[in-house]
């Protein structure tokens, strides 16, 4: 709204002054009228008043403006903007109805409108209305250049009050009067309506470097000025404006420069400033007579701390730089430059450039001719400085390329190096591992060829047998198991070799033991070892159960337990403690190089083969090779599998020669415990019936090649088909997802093709053997396996002793693989898997070896638990366990028959050490046992008759082995599936089930109940048979007497 105000009040001023014009004319008009009238209108009054009038509104209109200033201003489009501190400001502030005429030099007006806004003297937030515009929109000229002006500068562009551009800088300055500049200029309201009128101006003081460089970023726009100049009306103020801005013109040598000077009103200002000194450096030379070098000098002189020589010795630096790059003038602020000669140190040879151009008031524009290319080389001796470049810029390219050479070459050979160093150093480890590894090899075979020759007077010593339960499987095997280390641990019923009175017992394991479980198997050996009539006798000091202190560091890693305690220094030095010189040997796992390290560290035999012979043969083709030495009957198959063509040959060939099997197992060498098995169904061939009718067709002549011919070639058309499909699956779903993972990892690992027994019915055993250093085969254990619906390939458990086979028959084929391990130097323990079915065809029972492991079983684990427990011995001719009877269970009121039944003197045993259970793990140990106790699962000390535990790991106590041992086989059975249901139903709740393998086993052992009822009715003839027996003969001594 004070805009407005002002707007109109300007336009009122000047309406007052056309009407003063028009009554002047208006007066002489009538003085020189054709009436010759002498009457003449006196005007002066009305003068006066106009006068007065107009000088009221111009008083307020300054007044209106002050007010603005102060004020500021909020614009719409533009961010708040500060008002401008003048230092005049308090002045207003204190006589704000005081009016402040505007003082404008001449210097101010060439400067320019905006360099006025921007020192503050008009008010940002004014409106200014420029009449004439000052630039105007018009075609521009083209020029033809051969007629344009060669020479851009005037005459006397020499002249230190011109610059580079052509401007003049040393105007005639106006007299002062008490430090006020009076510029008067004759001009007309009418020849320039819209200029503001110039009176007296008092210039403001720049006494900062900071303000001098807004001064200096923002020079003025001359171009608009002398546009509007011409756009004006030729006053002589206009001309003189216009005089100002001579024509450009160029010299051949160099492109004009921009103008040096940025604002001219700054530097005026500047000049003018009291205590601030300047002077020029033109062309590369300081006037030593001009006033203002000699004000300077002067200047110099009064300061204190200043020596005069180091002030010149930086001015001859800027002379020499300014000569260098041909620089036209360069002003130069005293007070800076006597600033960095305070600074700079006395005995300093020369200074930084930079330091030296911050000291200019014109560095923007003498940085910017400093930046131009070749600008260096324009002046005198430019030709020698361009040469020296040119050749500095040669040797430093050269020197640059040959660096760049010399410096890949310098990589190369050090990756080079670096490589060679990292073979060598691995050369150099390989070949250590290498002698380190012949050398446990050479200490393991001394050590048991001596095993050898003294093992008969060993074994009737006083020994110590250290049980090293590792599992020393492939890297990549043992990655991909969960819970490994509690695999590992599965063997804790190990500690039942103390039951040999000549045995003490050192265990390994691979999770750390608490106190609880400690005390556990302290109770449970005491108990055992006891008789039930006597006093327990504690067993504690002839076992230790040592855990290596690597397991903890390494427990996030699937590492064997033979390579935990080669790592674990305080582990071995606690076993030598604990063998003190006594006969002792290691009885491991599955064997590695690390269980040999450990023999070697221990200076101690291993029973076990050498690693690279157990890698060999204990994987599945590996047992097909010792069963086809052996010749023992094996499943039909091929073995050494390692691409798809092969697969695909050997299993059409297969198929056609056996089309009674229609599932055909596919093993990978490397897996155990049924985890890489996948099978094919083969009835699914689109083929199928026609091949069986072939066969039928053919009758006894299809053995032969020829008749199998055209029932293989179509076999083989049609099998890659059926790969993939869903007539193939993988066992272990666990293991391998997909069955194209399965069928990757067969291909990259090798496997074999075996043939599913085409029964419905099929009995799977294990057998347990030693090879002894001796060289003779010793039967631990036999048991029937224990499998579930959902892993009907891998073994949870067994009932020992096995009734599925004779027993010579199974004796003489176990002897037969014992003896071709042997040939092979395998010794050690081993354990071998037959199935068992009746051959729909023949009606015949056949007995098929399936697989070998080299490796103490779980099985022989829990079989030294079963022989403890009731203190029996196993009979390899007959697989009976025969106990001793009980004084205690003869004086049992019990019917004779039952009697007799039960004290024959025979245990079986259901047992199993892969119970897994999710929520056993909320329960502890001691609230398990009180549970199990309320619902009868105990054992009996008297009658070596009951259920027993087997603890596996004290944190994780999601699994538990079991063993159910009773007189009979089917008690046995029945017992583990009560003890199995009691556990699921405590533990279990109708919303929380749980992860576990319970139901699957309780459901086969129902199952095997029910085809135990007649096995049971036919065992039971034999006591009578004897009885008779023994009547028909004392009948017979009687008569003969």
């Amino acid at each position: 709204m004070e805009e407005s105000v002002g707007q109109v009040l300007l336009k009122v001023q000047d309406d007052l002054g056309r009407l003063r014009e028009q009554l002047e004319a208006s007066s002489v008009a009538v003085l020189d009228g054709s009436s010759g009238s002498t009457t003449r209108f006196d005007a002066s009054a009305l003068q006066e008043a106009l006068v007065k009038a107009e000088t009221d509104l111009r008083t307020r209109s300054n007044d209106v403006l002050n007010r603005m200033q102060v004020t500021p201003v909020h614009l719409p489009q533009i961010h708040q903007q500060q008002p401008i501190q003048r230092k005049d400001q308090s002045h207003h502030q204190k006589h704000e109805h005081e009016p402040l005429p505007t003082v404008i030099s001449a210097k101010d007006y060439k400067g320019g409108l905006l360099a006025l806004m921007e020192r503050g003297e008009i008010p940002p937030s004014a409106s200014v209305m420029l009449e004439p515009q000052p630039i105007r929109h018009r075609q521009a000229p083209v020029h033809d250049p051969d007629t344009r002006p060669r020479d851009r500068f005037p005459a006397d562009a020499a002249d230190p009050g011109y610059t580079q551009e052509g401007y003049q800088l040393d105007e005639s300055k106006p007299a002062k009067q008490n430090g006020v500049v009076k510029l008067k200029l004759k001009t007309s309201n009418a020849a320039c309506p819209g200029k503001v009128r110039l009176q007296q101006f008092e210039p403001p003081m720049l006494r900062s470097r900071s303000e001098a460089d807004r001064v200096m970023q923002h020079p003025p726009p001359v171009a608009a000025a002398a546009a509007a100049a011409e756009a004006a009306p030729k006053s002589k103020a206009a001309k003189e404006v216009t005089a100002a801005v001579p024509r450009q013109q160029s010299v051949t040598a160099a492109p004009p420069p921009p103008t040096t000077p940025a604002s001219f009103a700054a530097m005026a200002s500047r000049a003018d400033a009291p205590g601030i000194s300047r002077f020029t450096i033109q062309n590369g030379h300081v006037r030593k007579d001009a006033s203002d070098f000699q004000a300077f000098q002067r200047r110099c002189k009064q300061l204190e701390g200043i020596e005069s020589d180091l002030v010149d010795r930086l001015v001859e630096q800027l002379e020499r730089l300014m000569q260098r790059f041909t620089i036209p003038m360069a002003q130069v602020n005293g007070e800076l430059l006597c600033d960095l000669a305070e600074l700079t140190e006395p005995n300093s040879t020369s200074t930084d450039d930079s330091e030296l151009i911050d000291c200019l008031i014109n560095r923007t524009d003498v940085l910017k001719l400093m930046r131009r290319p070749g600008r260096q080389f324009v002046g005198p001796g430019g030709t020698e400085r361009a040469s020296v470049v040119i050749q500095k810029r040669w040797r430093g390219f050269l020197a640059r390329r040959d660096y760049a050479k010399r410096r890949r070459r310098n990589q190369a050979a050090k990756a080079i190096a670096d490589q060679w160093k990292l073979y060598t150093r691995r050369l150099e480890i390989r070949a250590h591992l290498k002698r380190t590894r012949q050398m446990h090899l050479d200490g393991y075979k001394r050590r048991f060829a001596s095993l050898q020759d003294h093992w008969d007077k060993w074994c009737g010593k006083r020994r110590v047998v250290i049980h090293l339960p590792s599992l020393g499987y492939p890297e990549k095997i043992r990655e991909g198991f969960l819970n490994f280390s509690r695999a590992q641990n599965t063997q804790m019923a190990r500690l039942c070799d103390i039951r040999d009175p000549n045995v003490d017992v050192i265990l390994l394991s691979a999770v750390a033991i608490d106190d609880e479980m400690t005390q556990y198997y302290g109770r449970l050996l005491s108990g055992l070892n006891g008789d039930g009539q006597k006093q327990q006798q504690p067993v504690s000091n002839r076992y230790k159960i040592v855990v290596p202190e690597a397991a903890k560091v390494f427990a996030d890693r699937s590492m064997s337990l033979a390579t935990l305690l080669n790592y674990s220094p305080r582990a071995l030095k606690r076993i030598r403690n604990l063998i003190q010189g006594r006969p002792a040997v290691i009885i491991p796992g599955y064997p590695c190089q690390d269980d040999l390290a450990v023999a070697d560290k221990l200076d101690v035999p291993i029973l076990c083969p050498e690693p690279q012979v157990a890698q060999l043969y204990g994987t599945k083709s590996g047992a097909r090779r010792i069963f086809r030495a052996a010749k023992v009957s094996a499943p039909p198959g091929d073995f050494d599998i390692y691409s798809l063509t092969q697969l695909l040959e050997s299993l059409a060939q297969l198929i056609t020669s056996n089309l009674t099997v229609t599932r055909w197992l596919l093993k990978l060498d490397s897996q155990f415990d049924g985890r890489g098995i996948g099978f094919m169904d083969v009835d699914k061939l689109p083929c199928y019936r026609w091949a069986l009718r072939e066969r039928r067709r053919y009758g006894e002549k299809w053995d032969k090649k020829w008749a199998q011919e055209k029932v293989l070639l179509r076999v083989q058309e049609e099998l890659p088909e059926l790969l993939g499909s869903s007539a193939t699956r993988v066992a272990c779903p666990e293991a391998y997802p997909t069955w194209q993972a399965f069928q990757q990892e067969f291909l990259s690992q090798g496997g074999v093709i075996e043939a599913c027994p085409p029964a419905e019915s099929v009995t799977r055993l294990t057998v347990d053997l030693c090879i002894e250093p001796s060289g003779s085969v010793r039967l631990l254990s036999s048991g029937d396996q224990l499998v579930s619906a959902q892993h009907p390939f891998s073994c949870l458990g067994i009932s020992a002793p096995q009734c599925s086979v004779p027993p010579a028959q199974l004796n003489d084929l176990c002897r037969q693989v014992g003896d071709a391990c042997r040939e092979r130097r395998i010794y050690g323990h081993a354990s071998v898997d037959f199935v068992t079915f009746e051959d729909s065809e023949t009606n015949r029972q056949e007995l098929w070896a399936t697989d070998l492991s080299l490796h103490y079983s779980d099985t022989a684990a829990l079989s030294q638990l079963f022989y403890m427990a009731t203190k029996g011995r196993f009979d390899p001719q007959q697989h009976e366990v025969f106990v001793e009877k009980s004084k205690t269970a003869n004086k049992s009121r019990a019917p004779i028959g039952r009697r007799q039944r039960r004290d024959r003197g025979r245990r079986y045993a259901t047992m199993s050490s892969r119970l897994n259970h999710s929520n056993l793990s909320k329960l502890q140990f001691a609230a398990f046992f009180k549970a199990c106790r309320a619902h009868g699962i105990e054992f009996d000390v008297n009658t070596r008759t009951g259920s027993l535990f087997c603890l596996v790991d004290p944190f994780n106590r999601d699994s538990v082995g079991m063993a159910t041992i009773s007189a009979d086989l089917l008690t046995s059975l029945e017992t583990f599936a009560r003890n199995l249901s009691v556990i699921d139903q405590e533990v279990s709740t109708p919303t929380d089930l749980g992860d576990s393998n319970f139901r699957g086993l309780i459901g086969e052992l129902d199952e095997g109940d029910q085809r135990g009822e007649g096995e049971r009715a036919s065992i039971n003839f034999k006591p009578i048979l004897d009885f008779l027996l023994r009547v028909v003969l004392t009948f017979i001594c009687f008569s003969s007497q």
